[in-house]
Parts: C-alpha cells; structure tokens; sequence
C-alpha cells in the first residue's frame, strides 16, 4: 500500500506557536521540493507560522500556516491560513483534514488569548483545483463562509470563531 493510500494513518501535529525544529526543517524541505514559496518570502519568518503538520510514516504529507491581520472590509482581525498537500498525498481529504484541524487549533487559541482580538479564520482560494468547480457559499467542511473576491477573482472565505463578537 503506497502512502498516499494510507490516510487514516497519518498524524496530524499541532505546532502554532511552539518551536519544533525538527518539523520545520522538513517544511522549509518541503517547500523548497514544490518551489511554492513567493519570491521575497523568507523561509525562515514562514516557518514561524507554522499551525500543523501532517505526517504518515515519518514523511511531511502537508502543513498549514497561518499569520494574523485585520480585514478591514470586514472590521475584524482573523488569522490568514494557507495550505499544502505534497503532490503524492493530494486527492486523499488531506487538506480538508489540515483545514479543520488548523481552525480548531486557532480558535483554542484565540479563546485563550483574547488580548489578540483575533475573531476567526479566512482563507484566500487559490488552488486550481478548487477554483475550478463551483463551491457552496458556505462549505460544510469548517463552515468557511464566501465573503468577496481578492482583485485577482480568488475567492476569500472566512469562518468565524464561535466567541466572536463583532
């Protein structure tokens, strides 16, 4: 059985504000295999924000990150959070997994640190493969909520923490 067939065996690791060497030199590994990082983005400050890390049989199968900012259209402060699947783990629900997992995680968080004002989380869609079929305006899968459009079309999606109050 390959490992990309082997899904309930993966773990998922929680490691938003923790300093785990170990897990981020297999993302920064990670990314530099994809060549998925922007130019400019520094590896280092990226692996910083670092929320969880997906791993079946010692091998990163994906991680998600997240950073906090104001979505000033929205008047709230939301932890941003991407996503990636390395390509041999990919049409398997991993994402979704690292999604869910990665919300829960921040908003345990958020509860815990109320001083940050962080309200949910919001995603930027851009994967292709997500873009390229419609999507229900709020996705059963962590109750991400259609809220706009980024200038370039990429839907931005949002899901607000149940202790939020606006």
């Amino acid at each position: 059985m390959t490992q990309a067939n082997r899904l309930s065996e993966i773990e998922l690791r929680t490691v938003w504000r923790q300093d785990d060497a170990a897990i981020k030199a297999d993302v920064k590994a990670l990314w530099r295999r994809l060549s998925i990082l922007p130019g400019g983005v520094d590896a280092e400050t990226r692996a910083d924000e670092i929320v969880c890390a997906a791993y079946c049989d010692g091998v990163l199968a994906g991680v998600s990150t997240a950073f906090i900012r104001e979505l000033e259209f929205l008047r709230q402060r939301f932890a941003m959070l991407r996503g990636v699947v390395a390509p041999e783990f990919r049409r398997q629900h991993l994402g979704g997994r690292l999604l869910v997992q990665s919300r829960d995680v921040l908003e345990r968080w958020s509860r815990e640190q109320p001083g940050e004002r962080v309200m949910g989380v919001a995603a930027v869609v851009q994967s292709p493969n997500l873009l390229s079929k419609p999507r229900k305006a709020v996705s059963p899968l962590g109750g991400f909520v259609l809220v706009g459009y980024t200038q370039q079309g990429e839907q931005i999606r949002v899901a607000w923490f149940d202790h939020a109050y606006v």
